[in-house]
């Protein structure tokens, strides 16, 4: 068990990208006192092709080099999704693992049920309250870019994980609000089938008023 009152060291958060958007952060405890040093969306380069897997590598081996970090962390891959997506997120998770086991540092996988659940207090907390967290326990103004606030919140779950007892839910996700959010989504899908079968019905009224002036 890490001794937070003694140890300091850095962790770096990643949020690899399925595109072009690749969130970093770093995270320091130093004297039971979370810092964030770094947090920042790195914006691949479209054109350049397989030359993105190339700058996330050299982004994370920077990161490495400049803050000696204790593990890198991010999400654990639990498939779905589209497969072109899904295919291209697994190569930059590849690239990641590749420079951290190059300089001989942990990779630490955190599931996103986990994750809410340590950050917000319920594991289907929606990404705004993760974000409202991370903003409110780091001291900013706003969360930023939901990837870099991704990340910052990957590096932040480690250390908790690890024992620390400085974090403190700022804005918790209840089982009231996730009843309320479910019976809202429910309300939202039941309005758009009335509206599509009303589109429907209308579709069918306009072509029967169609076919009896063609036939007059």
């Amino acid at each position: 068990m890490v001794n937070f009152d003694i140890d300091d060291f850095n962790v770096i958060g990643i949020d690899p990208p399925v595109s072009v958007n690749c969130g970093l952060a770093v995270v320091n405890v130093a004297s039971s006192i979370a810092i964030l040093k770094e947090k920042y969306t790195l914006v691949l380069d479209k054109t350049t092709g397989a030359q993105t897997l190339e700058q996330v590598y050299n982004e994370v081996e920077k990161l490495i080099n400049n803050y000696c970090p204790r593990a890198i962390c991010m999400e654990r891959q639990l498939g779905g999704g589209f497969q072109f997506g899904r295919a291209k997120l697994n190569e930059f998770v590849g690239v990641i693992k590749l420079c951290a086991y190059k300089h001989k540092v942990p990779i630490v996988e955190i599931s996103p049920a986990h994750l809410k659940m340590i950050i917000a207090g319920h594991g289907h907390a929606p990404k705004e309250v993760i974000m409202e967290n991370v903003a409110k326990t780091f001291g900013l103004a706003d969360s930023g870019a939901e990837h870099e606030c991704d990340a910052a919140s990957f590096a932040l779950n480690y250390f908790i994980d690890e024992g620390w007892k400085g974090y403190r839910i700022q804005s918790p996700y209840t089982d009231e609000m996730a009843k309320a959010d479910r019976e809202a989504k429910k309300a939202r899908k039941k309005l758009k089938e009335e509206r599509k079968k009303a589109k429907e019905e209308a579709g069918k009224v306009k072509n029967s008023k169609g076919r009896k002036n063609a036939k007059v």
